[in-house]
C-alpha cells in the first residue's frame, strides 16, 4: 500500500520572536513492512541552519534555528511512504510472558540487554505491580 502523509504544524506570536531553535521528529522510520521513498522537510521562516542525525532509538532528528524576527512559524513535512502487510502470527507461535521473562532473566545477548533499559520507571510512565 502506498501512502503519501503530510504533517503541518504552525505557532503564531503576539511578538515577533528574534531567534528560535527546534527539534522535529516527522521522519517516518525505516522498518521491514515499511519504506519511506520520499520525505521532504518545508519550514518558513527559512531556517538559516538545518541539521539530520539519528537519536539513540534510531528515529531520524531535525534540528533547525531561525535567526530573525518572525510572528510565525510553519513546519511541514511531505512523505511518500510503502507499507507492506505484515504476517499474522498465531497466538500459538508466540512465547508466553512467563517464558519471557524467564529468558531474560539469563539472557546478556547484547539485544536483550538493550531491551532491559525499558522495565524501570521514567518521569512519564511508572511501573504498575499488578502487571
Amino acid at each position: 500500500m502506498k501512502y503519501k502523509v503530510t504533517h503541518t504544524t504552525k505557532y503564531g506570536y503576539s511578538q515577533a520572536v528574534p531567534v528560535c531553535h527546534n527539534l522535529v521528529h516527522l521522519a517516518p522510520r525505516e522498518l521491514p513492512h515499511q519504506k519511506c521513498h520520499e520525505f521532504k522537510l518545508l519550514i518558513h521562516p527559512e531556517p538559516f541552519s538545518i541539521t539530520n542525525r539519528r537519536d539513540y532509538f534510531g528515529n531520524e532528528v531535525s534540528y533547525f534555528s531561525i535567526d530573525q524576527p518572525h510572528l510565525g512559524l510553519t513546519v511541514t513535512a511531505t512523505s511518500r511512504v510503502v507499507v507492506s502487510p505484515v504476517p499474522k502470527v498465531s497466538e500459538n507461535e508466540t512465547p508466553t510472558w512467563e517464558s519471557v521473562v524467564t529468558q531474560l532473566e539469563k539472557d546478556r545477548s547484547p539485544e536483550t540487554l538493550d531491551a532491559y533499559q525499558f522495565v524501570f520507571n521514567s518521569s512519564g510512565v511508572k511501573l504498575f505491580p499488578a502487571l
